[in-house]
């Protein structure tokens, strides 16, 4: 495991979009919520907000993709600016809601710039999911579907 101590100064970038940093050390802990791609800049406070009672913050392990994956089951920050994310996770429910967002926003352009934007939905986004329904994972849901099958 290689530990890297944060210091001032130093950027992290996230590499996965939900996690929460604790922004002060007050017993209320506010925090805001990263998304993908978001670079912070660490401060003293910061790194002492998000460090345990043993000392360790979790931004020490941004070098090291082994204890991101024993720890979260994938590498989620890096230590400096890490480029080229988009803000979304490819083919995740994020991209879609980001590919209809950016759809709309082209069919409310004039007709002479609505091919051009639409050709940059169709470049930058993967083709929309044919799938026309999901299925919801959840206890009353398994339940049901498994009553329904015992009759």
């Amino acid at each position: 495991m290689t530990i890297r101590t944060p210091k001032a100064g130093d950027q992290i970038t996230f590499l996965r979009s939900g996690m929460t940093v604790a922004v002060d050390t007050s017993v209320m802990r506010a925090g805001i919520t990263t998304h993908r791609g978001m670079v912070l800049e660490l401060t003293d406070k910061l790194i002492e907000a998000n460090s345990d009672r043993h000392g360790f913050c979790y931004f020490s392990i941004a070098d090291d993709v082994q204890a991101q994956q024993e720890r979260w089951n994938e590498q989620r920050i890096a230590f400096g600016a890490v480029g080229g994310l988009t803000r979304w996770t490819p083919n995740s429910a994020d991209e879609t809601e980001a590919r209809a967002a950016a759809v709309e926003a082209a069919y409310q352009l004039p007709p002479q710039e609505r091919a051009a934007a639409l050709a940059a939905v169709r470049q930058n986004f993967r083709p929309p999911s044919t799938q026309t329904s999901r299925w919801l994972a959840g206890d009353d849901i398994r339940n049901q579907m498994a009553a329904r099958e015992a009759r």
